[in-house]
Parts: C-alpha cells; structure tokens; sequence
C-alpha cells in the first residue's frame, strides 16, 4: 500500500486519510518516540503478523489528556469560516503534551463544511510537506518539551478544514524528575548542603552561646515539587519580582546547585550577589486567548506538569481533580456520537493489543456501523485510486469476519459493477497464464488472443480477465483490445432488451443502456459493443459520443463529469465554456476534452455548441434565436433587477398590457384623477403618476426588443433601472412596516414607496442594494432634517433601529398607532401601556453598550426562530425581566402593547451626529432586516405599474382594481377571538407576498409558512383574545420572500443565513384557507396549534435533559456520582468505624432518579415522533388550491455584496431555463435549482425568493416570446426544426372578470 510516511519530500496530489474519530484514536495512543511506522501520520501493515505489528507500536497506554485552560481557546468550538480553534492537553501518565488546532478556510461555505449529508466525518490527510519538526527516533537522550508537528487537511474539497497536531515530551525529563523525587538524591542533597554551608543551618532559636549548625529534616519528594511550584507560580503571577538567595536554607535542600540546568531552561539567571533572578512574563491579552509567548506556556507546562507528580507522590491527591480534554477534542473532531455495531462484530481496540489492519487501513473504528464503513472505503477509495483493488480487499474481509448481510451485499454489488481487488488482478493473470505483476504490452495481448483461439468458448471469462489486467496497468490499449465483441444489429438491440427499431427515441435507448449497464456490471464490454453497433448503424451522435468517451478508456460521462474534465461550471454560459475548452486543447486529449464538450451540448440542447463542435464557428454565440429567451445586460449592480425582469416578461397577461400600453395608459393628470386614484393605501401624486408613465414606456420598449432581437442579449436602457430601484424622492422603499415614526400618518395597508419624514440626500449617487451587487456597496451619506424621526439621532452609530416587535410591544391591528374602523376606538390597533393592570411583561433594559438593537428578533444567540407574538422566554439573561408569562389554552401570552415608543437614549453632539450621519451605510441607515434587493424592487415597480395603468374599478376601500390586483394579490382575514366576554372580530387585508423565516437550521415550506398563518395570544383593550390568520382570495400569482439577513447581536451586524429551505414543485393552501362552514378544517388546524404547542414544551424539555455539563449528560453525571459513592464504600475498611459510610438509600434513589430521567427521555423522543408524523399528515388529504413552482431567485455571495439569477420554468416546454444577465441556458441540475447547491462550483448560492402559480392559471405563464421576422416566431412552445408550423398560445389581453380583486 501506497502512504505518506515521513520519507516522503512532497505532499501527494492523491493519498489516504483517516476519519476524525481514527485520527481521535490515533492520537489518544500516539507516542512520537516510537521507531517503526508512525501511528499518527501511517497506516497499520498491509499483514497482521507480530513482526508488521512489531513496526506499528502504539503508546503501550492510552493517553488521559487534561485539559490546558491557559493554552486553549474558549470551550464552544462553532464552526465559522476563518476561525481557529485550539485544545491543549498534558498526559496525566506519561506528561506528553499535545496541541490540536483546527482551523476553517476562510473560503469555505458553512453548508460545506463537515459533517454534511455526503460526508459524516471530516476525512483528513496527512501533508508532509507543511508537517515538521519531527522528534528524531534515534535521539538517545531525550530532550525537554521537544516537538513533533503533523499536518492534515480534511479531503472534502468543499470543507477546506484543516488541523496540526503537536506533540511536545514532557517538560520535566527523567534526569529533572530524578533530581525532583528521587529519595536517595534529595538525601544526599540535604545532607551536601548541610556539609558546604554550615552557617546558615545554624540555629537561631537557640541561646547565644549555644548556637551551632542543626541538620534539617530530609525533605519528601512532594514537599521538593510543591516548593518548585511555589517558584513557578512566583513568575507566573507577575507581580513584584523576588530574587531567590542562592544559600537559602529551603533552596538549598530542596533544590540546590544540582537543579541550575533547570532554572536556566525556566529563565533564570544569576546576578552579582549569586540570587537567582526570574524572568518576566509579558501581559497576555487574556479574555479566552490563549498564552501567547513561548516561555509562558513552558511555566504553564512545567505547572501542570508539577500538580501531575505531586498528586503522585503526595499522600493525599486526591485534591488534584483535573478536566478532561478528551470530551473537547471529541466534540472539535466530531469523532463522537456515531453509530456503532454490537460488540459481538467488533474486533479489538485494545490500544496496548495488535491491531487488525484493515479498519486501520480504511481509516475507520473497528466499531463503526456498517454503514460508516462502508462510507470510510468509497472515502478511502476516492481519495487514493491506485490503491482501490487494496481497500476492496479490506471491506471484504470486514463483510466476511462481521457476518454483516448489508456489507456482503454491497461487496456483491460493487463486484457486479466492475469492482476488483488485488486478489482479482492475481486470478486475471493466472487466467491468461502470465506471470503476476508482467506490464509488456504487446505480451499480454498476444497471450490472450492464442487462449481465445485455443479456449473460443471462455471469451467472455478472458476478456474480462484482460479488462481486470488493463485496469490495474492503466493501460488503455489492453482495455480496448478487451471491449472488441463481434454482434450484428438485431444481436445488438436484443442485447440491450429490445426490439430492433429506427423509431426508438435516442433518449430512451441512453436510459436502457444506462440501466442495463448498472444492472448487469459483468456484461458490460457485450452492452458496450451493443451500442456502438447501434449508434453506428443510426448515425447518433449522441450514442457515438458515449461510445468514443468508452473507447478512450473513460467511464461513461455525465454532465458533471463533463464539467470537471473542462474546469468549468454549469453557471458559465456557452461561449465561456468553448473559451476554456480551447485553452485547455493544448495540455489535454483532444478527443477526452471533445467528448466532454459533446456531453455538455447534449445535455443543455445548445445548438450553438452543437453548431461549434461540427463547423468551429462561433456564430450562434451571437445571434439570437427564435426559439430561446434572450438575456439582459448588467449595466452596473443590475442583476436582481434583471431576474425580476425577465420573470415579468414571462406573464402573459402582464407582458400583453405593457406591449399594448398605449391603450392602457392612465389619463392625464387632472384634479379628479389625483382625488380617485389610490394605490397602496394611498393617493398618488402627480409626479408619481408622470414618472410611473415614463417607466412604463421604457419597459415596453424593453419588452419589444426582447421579442424581436436577433441578438442572444439586449441592453435595457439605464433609465429603466434608475426608475426601477429609486423612488419618486429618489430613494427605494425607505419605509417600514411595523415601525411608525412619532409623526407618520399613512393609513392601515398602505404599501408603495415613502421615506421617513424630513430626509434629505446631499448627491444623486444611485443607492447600493443589501444583498444584491457584483462589488462591495459605496458608502452613503444621509442626513435627516427631522429629528423626531431620525434614524441616526434614535440609535446612534453602528447600530439599527428595531422593529417594534423586537423591542417588546406588539402591533395586533395594523401599524403602530393605527386608527381603526370604529371611531369609538373599536377595533382600532393600540399601543398599550406596559403598566396597565393584567398580565404585563416589562420591555426589557438593553444590555450596556448593545443599545436598543440588542433584543432584535434574529438574533445569533437566541435559538428560537418562532415570530416573537408565539415565542416563549430562553434567554437566561431575560428571566429578570420577565417575572410572570401566563399561558392560555397552552400558547403564551404576549405583552399589552405600549402607547408610546421606548425612550430615545441620549443624542449625540451636532458634531458627532454630522460625523455618523455622514458615514452612515445604506444598510446602516434603515432597519435592520430590510433586504434591498428583489423584495424591494418588486413593491417599487408593481407601484409604478399601477400609477401609470388606468384602473379597471375601484374597491369598497377605494383602492384600484387593475391587472397587478388581479395577479398577484391575495386577501387574509385576521381573526381575534376574546373569551370574556366572548366576541369575534374579523378584518381583511391585501397581500402580495408572504415573509417567511428559514431561521438558523432551515425548514421545509410549510414549516414556514405556518409561521405566518398560525394562532397566538395577544393582549388587546385589556383582555386576551387568539389571533390568527386565514386566506380568504387566493392569489393567482403566489410571491414567497425568504428572509435571508439575520442580526448578530455579538457583532452588532448584519449576516445573511444560508439554512436550507425545503420546497417542491407544488404545494396546496387548503389548510390556510378560511372555513367559513367548514368546521372539520378549523378543527384540524386548531389540533394542529395543540401538536406543535406540546412539541416545543417536548423539545425543551429534551433539550434540558440532555444538556451536558463538562462533557457528560444528567444520567451520565447520575451514574459517575453513584459510582464514586459506591467507591467510597468499597475502599471504607470493616475497621473504620468513625468513617462516614454513604447511606445506601441515597445510591438506589440515585439510581432510580438515573432510570426516571432515562424514561422520561424515551418517551419524549416517541411522543416528539409521534406529534411529527401527526403534523405532517394532517392535511395530506387537502389538494384543492394547489400551486405550481414557476420562478426560483437565487443568490450568492454575502448580506453586503453577491449576485442574482433565476430559474425559470417553461410549463409549455417542461424545462427549466437559467437567466443569468446575458446568459439564458437550460438548467439540468435540480438539486442545485431547488437547493442552491452546485456540484461543481460549490455554490454558496440558494433560493431567496420564490414564485408559485395557481394550476387553474397556468396558461398565462409563458416563458418564450420570440419573433425575429421572416416566419421566425415562437410563442409558448419551442419551433421543433423540420416539422411544419408551430403551436401558439393565445392568451387575450385584459383581466377576465371572474378573476378581479385576486
């Protein structure tokens, strides 16, 4: 077997690894002075014979690592990208130190970052090149704190994790424990001393004329190290210096000139007057950092190292109760908590007992589960292909000695699929008569083709024999002498299954081959010849094309292969990838890089690659085509305005109306107009109405040119974007919803574009988007005129204003401060008063230097993702403020909401408040949680729309009914039920997209949207009432926001949260829709508020039944107690009676306690199951209102700076299209559609907003509308080259009437 010992000059570009909990393993039984092969750096031999195991000595013990405070950082270990993590320890037996440091790229996606759901462990690899210094194994004197340092790096490429273990021999060698312990030296020491230095032994107690030199008493070994710990400790509290006399009596006895070498590896010196001057010790930062000069951490070594041998030479150590490191360096590895096989199938993990090779070998426990063995060899194999017939070999015998049916299985199944191991190569080189390990070419060849003409018959046995050979000897020739079968076409086809036919679509006879191959592994050279026969006789390309990648000695390729082979990935656009591939041509086969390139347009359908690869031209790059969208320039930080545009394109109805604008355009602005025309809650102005109109003959330009281009790209005019991201005050959406300013007076439901009272921009650079540009944002300067309403002046620098929400008060009805129906105060949202009488919960007291922004709802600390109207109080420093939280029927209930905004904390000076407000940033100068980006752009543009559009009615409220209301509005009914006295209230409002939180682990769609839907208990007029919400007018068009930035309360900073959201092609709005009769779908959604009300309080209580306290769970810590208890008794002599003996009544009821824990534990986890699987049957069986998936947006990058595209679907064409700026693609990976996450580029990217239409409307989605003229014209579906005509879809223009008001 092939590794990387310490002879190696360069680290492998390929090589084995081993698992974290083998490399926890390895180091627990590491001993560095080993000779023969390193345990740490090595494998076990490939042979389990005394003498391989003789060279493969492990420690003799297994390591007690305690745990090093000073060296070591803080105990939480999160994984963040660029953080270092340190574990210090000192073995309590043997004193050798080690040093883990784990350290994350600063490059690396969290989602990628071991363990992931491919990867269950890290799988590191040893570097010898960035390893060193080594401790020399031929060194005979050994050598105080010596290191040894081995490096690793985890071999998932996307978790870039890497980790040096240090290893340093003990501070104080044998020689210097010796002269520390030994009884025979520190006799002679004592009595030297006594010898040289009469005087000072001299007895000064005594009378004057009496007084002569007295012999001390012979100092015991602990008495010697507790004085060298009191001179330790003299340096390391660094405070006023003390010189130690050399002809002190207590130095000289106990540690005298003997001990010199010692004191001067410590940094001691001698000064004139012969005392010995300590070093000193510069300040360390402190605060969890660990030590940070060297010669600290050697006095904090030598400590420890003292408490070690004085607990074993002291009568009583047992004051010396040290921390574990083991529990920590587990928990940085992740080597702990994973599923393990029954002790019958294990074999010995005795450190101190040889090893069998083979877990070792594959980097694996003897103890893993099958299923993480079998992971650790396709790991190992992957990692170290040259040696894969070697670790096939090793997995089999696993299977074979654990008598595991689900190993065996894999083994028989790897086998069928064209799997070898070494003992396959022998019986291949027997089977043709060669002697083992002959590489001549041209002798196995003709060897093999003399026992075909003997033994004709036994073809199939040798050529798979030559295949096996060829495979070992990477040589492509022998493999393609072995392919070679002889079969006419009906042969062929009946080969494959099938029945001999020209008719036979090509995509099918791929997906027969492919399943007969991965079904019939042995067959595979007769299926192989099958479909060349085949390809050749239709003149496929595309079988060809599999055929020639087969004959190069390539396995079959697949898309992401093709990817790999060019180094691109599948976010680049055609003409990117022909550039990569015609820089690669001269380093590459050009027959491997054009077979990948075939692969790539065959899988995309890209005629212009298609159109590449037969002429070489380029040409298509550039024009357009009839049949496929065009892209949209990025003219400057444009890209999610790009996406949003091409997603509107794709309605029908809406593209109709702005193509046909001009007899859709609002009159001229007269008094009448401005008095009639509401949008959003409010009038409008006249200068929003001329410039939405100005927009809106911008975009139809725009639309035009997208129909009619013969370009692959167009470039919208600037203009377009300009309008689209700034407002009518030249600013975007500056408002905010659940925050009213003392003087704003916008009215229930209002919606559009409004800026706090009184701001004022000092230039016209164009805003920066949060979350949203290709560059990092330029700096903003905003002032405020008015102070009341200032953002800088309430908050001060650095920090956000919070929503009401998150600062302790609730808005039930509307905004802040809102005014109601009723003038008699009915039904009006009210601020309460915090001290009003009734179950009242204090707003909470920032915590010094956080400000107000400290309690904001999404913070990194606080665990609960739960909207703060349904959130119950965790946070240890809260409890308080928080004295009382009633309950009612199992929700909690919120605080009444205050009738003023908290105080404002004090101003800063006018010069100050200059300084911050002119350096203030874009994302500094709203509220925090505002992404600036789609979201934003969207509300700006379906404003503008509905300003410049004439209205097709009005609403009872006076809004105007138009195409907008009609496609993507929806309406909600809010429900508050009170109780005493009982009464219901019921109010409607208009949405056009819902907010949903994927909080800190992710969710799946549902999950979140009940978050939206769902009951809770607020506090109204002085009573309790139930709130809820219910869908009551679907909307046509679906929007779904994902909320992305999250806070950190930490670092007072936005961050954007790439949690998984798991979602589907359809979903049904059935449980949210309003009853009305129906009183089986409120009973179920009502049962439903009970199920998860009980799965919190389960969870919470797990999760405080499970909380560990230095490293050990409640029945752990219950069971070592009782242990050491029963220990106590046990070592208590029949003669001790005046000892205390622990009652036994305390050990059962510890034990019972043990046991009452355990099962509270199992049934929380079956109830915890249980109420699961009730929620999500629930409402299964509801799939009336059901919706399909039609836009993905997606992001990438961080909460400051990235980049948009979208997926779009083609529901005519039934693919998926990427609109990337200028590049418009077919998408082919829908793990990466539906997830964000790229197989070849290690995307960071996911979905950020989504767009369901509902299956009654999906004709008015129409993705492709291309006309270039002369014939070429395609609406809907895609023109299909030599068939004649083509299928339209013809949706009339206009709203229908059924359809109005959503």
């Amino acid at each position: 077997m092939l590794v990387d010992n310490a002879t190696s000059t360069s680290p492998p570009r390929q090589g084995p690894g081993k698992t974290s909990p083998r490399l926890f393993s390895d180091i627990l039984s590491y001993n560095p002075h080993n000779k023969g092969i390193n345990v740490l750096s090595g494998f076990p031999p490939e042979d389990d014979s005394v003498l391989a195991q003789k060279a493969y000595l492990r420690s003799g013990h297994s390591h007690r690592f305690i745990y090093k405070l000073n060296q070591s950082t803080p105990r939480s270990y999160p994984t963040e990208t660029g953080a270092t993590h340190i574990i210090a320890g000192v073995c309590q037996i043997c004193r050798q130190h080690v040093e883990v440091r784990l350290r994350y790229d600063d490059n690396a996606s969290i989602a990628s970052i071991c363990p992931t759901s491919q990867n269950y462990f890290h799988h590191f690899r040893y570097d010898h090149a960035r390893s060193g210094p080594f401790i020399l194994q031929e060194k005979k004197e050994e050598t105080s704190g010596e290191p040894d340092v081995r490096h690793f790096d985890c071999t998932n490429p996307g978790c870039k994790t890497s980790i040096t273990i240090t290893f340093k021999s003990r501070r104080i060698t044998g020689h210097f424990q010796t002269l520390l312990t030994d009884p025979k030296v520190l006799w002679n020491r004592n009595k030297q001393a006594f010898d040289n230095h009469p005087d000072v032994f001299i007895d000064l107690k005594a009378p004057e004329g009496e007084r002569k030199p007295v012999l001390k008493a012979v100092p015991t070994p602990a008495m010697v190290l507790k004085t060298m710990r009191t001179v330790i400790g003299g340096v390391t509290a660094r405070k006023e210096r003390r010189n130690i006399p050399r002809l002190n009596t207590r130095f000289l006895t106990q540690l005298g000139d003997e001990c010199h070498e010692m004191m001067e590896i410590l940094g001691f010196v001698f000064d004139e007057e012969q005392a010995l001057v300590p070093p000193v010790l510069p300040e360390e930062p402190g605060n969890g950092i660990p030590l940070q000069d060297e010669l600290a951490r050697i006095f904090d070594d030598w400590d420890l190292e003292l408490m070690i041998l004085t607990a074993q030479n002291d009568i009583d150590g047992s004051s010396f109760q040290p921390i574990s490191a083991e529990p920590d360096l587990k928990k940085l590895l992740n080597a702990g908590n994973y599923p393990t096989k029954p002790m019958s199938r294990r074999t010995n993990n005795d450190p101190t007992l040889p090893e069998h090779p083979v877990h070792g070998i594959l980097g694996a426990q003897a103890d893993f589960s099958d299923k993480l063995l079998f992971w650790a060899y396709e790991r190992q194999k992957e990692c170290d292909p040259e040696n894969a017939p070697f670790y096939f070999d090793c997995i089999s015998d696993i299977a074979n000695n654990r008598h595991s049916e689900d190993l065996q299985l894999q083994v028989v199944t790897l086998r069928s699929q064209g799997e070898y191991s070494r003992s396959d190569v022998k019986n291949a080189y027997r089977d043709l008569g060669i002697t083992r390990d002959f590489e001549d070419e041209g002798f196995i060849i003709g060897n093999f083709q003399s026992r075909i003409a003997d033994a004709p018959r036994q073809e199939v046995a040798l050529r798979e024999a030559l295949m096996i050979i060829g495979r070992s000897l990477k040589n492509e020739n022998i493999m393609n002498v072995s392919k070679r079968v002889t079969m006419n076409l009906e042969q062929a086809y009946s080969q494959l299954g099938m029945g001999v036919g020209n008719e036979i679509d090509t995509e099918f006879i791929s997906n027969i081959f492919q399943y007969q191959l991965s079904e019939n592994r042995k067959d595979a050279t007769n299926l192989w010849a099958a479909l060349r026969v085949i390809a050749d006789s239709r003149k496929d390309h595309i079988l060809q094309s599999m055929c020639d990648s087969y004959d190069q000695g390539l396995e079959l390729m697949d898309y992401q292969s093709a990817l790999r082979c060019l180094r691109v990935n599948g976010q680049m656009s055609d003409d990117t990838i022909v550039q990569y591939y015609e820089a690669g041509l001269p380093q590459r086969e050009e027959r491997t890089f054009k077979s990948a390139l075939r692969v790539i347009a065959d899988t995309r359908q890209s005629r212009a690659l298609d159109y590449y690869i037969k002429t070489g031209s380029k040409l298509m790059f550039t024009d357009g085509m009839a049949d496929w969208p065009v892209g949209l320039e990025n003219t400057g930080n444009t890209c999610y305005l790009n996406s949003l545009l091409q997603y509107y394109f794709t309605i029908k109805p809406l593209r109709d109306v702005i193509m046909d604008f001009d007899n859709h355009e609002e009159d001229e602005v007269s008094e009448e107009l401005l008095q009639r025309k509401q949008v959003g809650g409010r009038k409008v102005t006249t200068g929003e109405i001329e410039r939405a109109k100005k927009f809106t003959h911008s975009l139809k330009g725009l639309f035009r040119e997208m129909v009619t281009s013969n370009q692959t790209y167009v470039r919208p005019e600037r203009e377009i974007s300009e309008l689209a991201l700034n407002s009518h005050n030249h600013e975007v959406s500056a408002r905010k919803r659940s925050v009213a300013f003392a003087d704003d007076e916008r009215p229930t439901g209002f919606i559009g574009p409004m800026l706090p009272p009184g701001t004022v921009f000092e230039d016209d650079e164009p805003l920066p988007f949060s979350m949203d540009i290709d560059e990092k944002p330029p700096r903003l300067r905003v002032t405020n005129a008015d102070d009341q309403s200032s953002d800088i002046t309430l908050v001060g620098e650095n920090q956000e204003p919070p929503a009401y929400e998150d600062q302790g008060y609730i808005v039930v009805d509307g905004q802040p401060g809102a005014t109601g129906p009723d003038e008699n105060g009915k039904g009006k949202g009210k601020l309460i008063d915090i001290e009003e009488s009734g179950p009242v919960i204090h707003a909470p007291t920032p915590k010094p230097g956080r400000g107000i922004s400290a309690l904001d709802e999404m913070n990194l600390d606080d665990d609960s993702t739960v909207p703060l109207l349904q959130r119950e109080v965790e946070d240890e420093s809260m409890e308080d403020v928080l004295p009382s939280v009633p309950e009612k029927d199992g929700m909690r209930v919120v605080p009444p909401i205050p009738e003023r905004p908290p105080p404002i904390p004090p101003r800063p000076s006018k010069e100050k408040s200059a300084v911050v407000s002119s350096a203030v940033s874009a994302s500094q100068s709203y509220e925090f949680g505002r992404q600036q980006d789609v979201t934003e752009c969207i509300e700006n543009v379906m404003f503008q729309l509905e300003a410049a559009l004439k209205g097709e009615g009005v609403e009872p409220d006076g809004e105007q009914l138009d195409i907008i209301k009609t496609l993507f509005y929806g309406k909600t009914q809010q429900t508050l039920e009170f109780s005493a006295p009982a009464e219901t209230r019921n109010k409607e409002e208009r949405f056009a997209n819902l907010m949903i939180d994927v909080g800190e682990v992710g969710r799946d769609i549902y999950t979140a949207m009940d978050g939206h839907f769902d009951a809770s208990v607020v506090e109204l007029e002085g009573k309790l009432a139930r709130r809820y919400l219910s869908i009551t007018a679907l909307p046509s068009i679906l929007q779904i926001q994902i909320q992305r930035v999250q806070f950190n309360r930490a670092t007072k900073s936005s961050y954007k949260s790439n949690a998984p959201l798991s979602f589907g092609e359809r979903i049904f709005l059935d449980r949210y829709m309003a009853s009305g009769d129906d009183k089986g779908l409120m009973a179920r959604r009502e049962q439903s508020w009970k199920w998860k009300t009980e799965l919190e309080k389960l969870e919470k209580r797990k999760a405080q039944l499970e909380e560990e306290t230095e490293g050990l769970k409640l029945p752990m810590a219950l069971e070592a107690t009782k242990g050491y208890l029963d220990e106590i008794n046990n070592n208590l002599s029949e003669d001790d009676d005046d000892m205390i003996v622990v009652s036994s009544n305390l050990l059962v009821e510890l034990e019972d306690h043990k046991e009452r824990i355990g099962g509270e534990l199992r049934y929380i986890n079956d109830r915890i199951k249980e109420l699961q699987g009730n929620l999500n049957q629930q409402f299964t069986d509801l799939r009336k209102y059901g919706y399909r998936i039609h836009s993905i947006f997606m992001h990438r990058g961080s909460v400051n700076f990235g980049h948009y595209w979208i997926y779009i679907y083609d529901h005519h064409n039934k693919i998926w299209r990427n609109y990337n700026d200028t590049t418009v693609s077919k998408a082919v990976d829908e793990e990466e559609i539906f997830r964000g996450k790229s197989k070849d580029s290690g995307s960071d990217g996911g979905p950020y907003f989504l767009v369901y239409v509902r299956e009654d409307r999906l004709d008015w989605m129409q993705a492709l509308c291309r006309d270039l003229g002369a014939g070429r014209k395609s609406e809907g579906v895609a023109i299909d080259e030599g068939k004649s005509g083509q299928v339209t879809m013809d949706v009339s223009s206009g709203v229908p009437e059924m359809l109005k008001g959503g």
